[in-house]
């Protein structure tokens, strides 16, 4: 893709936008490491010699992937930008690992309590659990805008 912005430009607007520190950190439970950081910038990463490597900056709604890749010099005072998005694997499977683990932690929690519980209580219960996976419906739908802040922010065509 090619950036309207110059050279200098987008590499001024990519430090002026990013909090400093590892992307892998914010999309997984170990978020807590940048939990004081600043959340004024739309994007947390890493910049060095033309490459980055960002997420978004958020600490509720942490979003496991990452925006990997490199700029350079394009002709017409532009800048040509590749860049991929990828998974934090350890936050991506963790959002998808731990709900399941509770579900069964609860289940076997409350077969072991009582033998005659009320079923209106494991009704009760599973559901509360349930609320876990809804995180998972929104990842994709926070990576797609994650990637459209990055267009717009480096008017990328």
């Amino acid at each position: 893709m090619t950036s309207d912005l110059s050279f200098e430009n987008f590499a001024e607007k990519l430090k002026r936008i990013t909090s400093i520190g590892e992307p892998a950190l914010k999309g997984t439970p170990l978020f807590f490491v940048t939990l004081f950081d600043s959340n004024e910038k739309p994007f947390f990463g890493q910049l060095q010699n033309g490459k980055f490597r960002l997420t978004n900056n958020s600490v509720v709604f942490a979003t496991p992937y990452i925006i990997e890749g490199k700029y350079e010099s394009g002709q017409d005072s532009g800048t040509r930008v590749q860049y991929k998005i990828k998974r934090i694997w350890f936050g991506y499977l963790w959002s998808r690992i731990i709900p399941i683990i509770g579900i069964i932690f609860v289940n076997i929690l409350l077969t072991n309590i009582e033998d005659n519980l009320p079923y209106q209580l494991f009704i009760f219960m599973n559901i509360f659990v349930l609320i876990l996976f809804v995180p998972l419906l929104a990842q994709e739908r926070k990576k797609k805008q994650m990637e459209k802040i990055f267009i717009k922010e480096f008017h990328l065509r």
